[in-house]
């Protein structure tokens, strides 16, 4: 079955279907630039984040090994990610990837809209990958240390988002 039959046909839900369709379909050579053009399509962008997350989960895709055009490509399709899994599934993404100069305002965009999802865990992960993105330009960087700072200080915010300002921080 195709790729993005496979995918399509995930519930979200059953591990073993995508887990299934990761093991039918790593192995082939455009299996990454497969799942980077299925991100922004609303019926596979579930799927299609978690499988390239996995790959990279299970070491069959190392991150410092990633051809940059395939993380530019990936970065050029943020802004069309609408489910909160593929947002969640690819600031995990790109929380461990080398960001290429070229995307960083891309990642620090869909960071910073990804602060004000209404889950948790996105927001915790927005913040993350904003560090990341911010890291090489130093003022930048300043105020996204401080914005950090300010939110762990901030009663309001919700543990899970303080816990991944912590390990972000202790990254650095």
């Amino acid at each position: 079955m195709p790729l993005a039959d496979d995918i399509a046909r995930w519930d979200s839900k059953d591990a073993t279907h995508i887990k299934r369709t990761y093991a039918s379909h790593f192995q082939h050579p455009d299996f990454h630039p497969d799942l980077i053009a299925l991100f922004p399509s609303p019926e596979h962008q579930d799927g299609a984040t978690w499988l390239f997350k996995h790959a990279i989960d299970e070491g069959d895709l190392v991150p410092e090994a990633i051809n940059p055009e395939l993380i530019i490509a990936m970065c050029e399709t943020l802004s069309e990610l609408r489910s909160w899994p593929a947002q969640l599934h690819a600031l995990q993404i790109l929380a461990v990837v080398p960001i290429p100069p070229s995307c960083t305002q891309l990642v620090e965009d869909f960071a910073r809209d990804c602060m004000h999802s209404k889950k948790n865990f996105v927001r915790a992960w927005s913040y993350t990958a904003l560090f990341r993105a911010t890291q090489n330009e130093p003022k930048k960087h300043t105020k996204t240390v401080k914005l950090l700072n300010d939110t762990l200080s901030d009663d309001s915010a919700p543990a899970s988002v303080k816990a991944r300002i912590r390990n972000t921080l202790k990254s650095r």
